[in-house]
């Protein structure tokens, strides 16, 4: 219980709203409810009859196996109060009359991956569309870009539905509780989305837009075409160029030339080289955060695949948890 405790103080804390009844979690007829005004979470919680307004700061006072309790018109953790926020139950918002319809159709979408696709977004860009993550409903797979990077699961192929980049934190953290089965249903009017993950009902304004052709945007590779590098050897090297006071110039894209040679890679600035199996790919200049993020979607792999054709064609890392593309600096 305190897991999606949590997730709902999390949730209720993102709102920027000064109504205390706002910035509370409701609890009604055994059901509890949080929102940012954006999304919407609800899971039962049968043992509790009557109607509270709960402050999202009781999860600090619960223990990994602590309960809320109702007793007497109240609730107690542990033998203390539970904090309540003091407003008007009846101020609370509902989730409004939005009507959902077909039957709900099963899709799966793992935390890890969702995580690195969001990393990719960009809450600001003019295509409404790149706003958020697209869900493939029917191979499977998340994929998330900005356009100057993308992230994609290899299986991924088209575009089923996106989840606003508003919502990441609540649904990697739903992902990644023990029971995540996830089922969805778009609303009549195909603005919204309700999702139930495990008991966890959640709804979301979807977003408008035409994502774009994965295929259209992945560069083609094979690994003998490919250079072969170690996770942990290329990963630590571009944190130290990150720290690296000719990387570190205030203002400016973090960046590097990487420069291949037959078996090796160097990193200027700082001069810091490391080993390369596979064919010698073209020399390029990167933003060190986008490459950062690439590398570690390694997810504890060995060895990542790099693919570049030309120092002014994307490039392409294929790593565990999928496809990575960066644009070069060379193109901006």
């Amino acid at each position: 219980m305190k897991s999606k405790l949590t997730i709902a103080a999390n949730l209720v804390k993102r709102l920027r709203h000064g109504n205390p009844c706002l910035r509370s979690i409701k609890i009604t007829d055994g059901v509890a409810t949080a929102t940012d005004l954006e999304s919407w979470i609800q899971f039962p919680m049968p043992e509790i009859s009557g109607s509270y307004l709960l402050d999202p700061d009781v999860v600090k006072l619960m223990k990994k196996a602590s309960k809320i309790v109702e007793n007497d018109g109240a609730l107690f953790v542990d033998n203390l109060k539970a904090p309540l926020t003091g407003a008007d139950i009846k101020e609370y918002p509902e989730m409004g009359r939005i009507k959902f319809v077909g039957l709900p159709k099963a899709f799966h979408i793992n935390a890890s991956p969702l995580a690195h696709a969001f990393a990719a977004t960009e809450n600001m860009q003019s295509r409404y569309a790149l706003n958020g993550v697209a869900v493939d409903t029917k191979n499977g797979g998340v994929c998330g870009t900005d356009g100057k990077r993308m992230f994609c699961e290899k299986y991924f192929k088209e575009s089923g539905f996106i989840i606003p980049a508003s919502a990441a934190p609540t649904w990697i953290s739903l992902l990644k509780l023990p029971d995540s089965d996830s089922a969805y249903k778009i609303s009549k009017d195909k603005n919204w989305m309700l999702a139930q993950v495990g008991d966890i009902t959640v709804i979301s304004r979807r977003l408008d837009g035409e994502y774009p052709d994965v295929s259209q945007v992945v560069p083609e590779a094979n690994s003998s075409d490919s250079a072969v590098i170690k996770v942990k050897e290329i990963l630590d090297a571009v944190e130290l160029a990150l720290k690296h006071p000719s990387v570190k110039k205030g203002g400016m894209t973090p960046r590097s030339n990487f420069k291949f040679a037959d078996g090796s890679c160097t990193l200027e600035p700082p001069g810091i080289t490391v080993p390369v199996e596979g064919k010698t790919q073209p020399s390029a200049r990167f933003d060190l955060r986008y490459l950062r993020d690439a590398i570690k979607t390694g997810n504890g792999a060995e060895k990542i695949l790099w693919h570049q054709k030309s120092e002014d064609t994307p490039l392409r890392i294929d790593s565990a948890l999928g496809i990575y593309v960066v644009v070069s600096i060379n193109v901006r």
